[in-house]
C-alpha cells in the first residue's frame, strides 16, 4: 500500500510540474500572439495611410498636370507676340 502512495505521490509532484512548465509555455505563446496581433494592427494602419498619401500625391499632380496645361494654353503663339494674328 505505501509503494502505491509513494507512485501517487510521484505521479502527483510530475503533473504540478508538468502544470507550471506548460503554464509558462502557454504564457509564452499568449504574449507572442498578442505581439503579433499588435504588428498586425500597426501594419494595417501604415496600409491605410500609404493609400492615402498616393492617393493624396496623385491629386496634388493632377492638379500640377492641369496648372501647367492651362499656363502652356495661356502663353502666346508667335504670330500672336508680333501681333499678325
Amino acid at each position: 500500500y505505501t509503494d502505491v502512495i509513494n507512485l501517487i505521490q510521484e505521479l502527483l509532484e510530475a503533473c504540478i510540474n508538468a502544470e507550471h512548465f506548460y503554464g509558462e509555455e502557454m504564457e509564452k505563446v499568449k504574449m507572442k500572439l498578442e505581439e503579433n496581433k499588435l504588428r498586425e494592427q500597426s501594419a494595417r494602419q501604415l496600409s491605410e495611410q500609404s493609400k492615402k498619401a498616393m492617393e493624396a500625391m496623385s491629386k496634388q499632380m493632377e492638379e500640377a498636370q492641369d496648372a501647367y496645361k492651362k499656363a502652356m494654353d495661356s502663353l502666346p503663339s508667335g504670330w500672336e507676340m508680333i501681333g499678325m494674328d
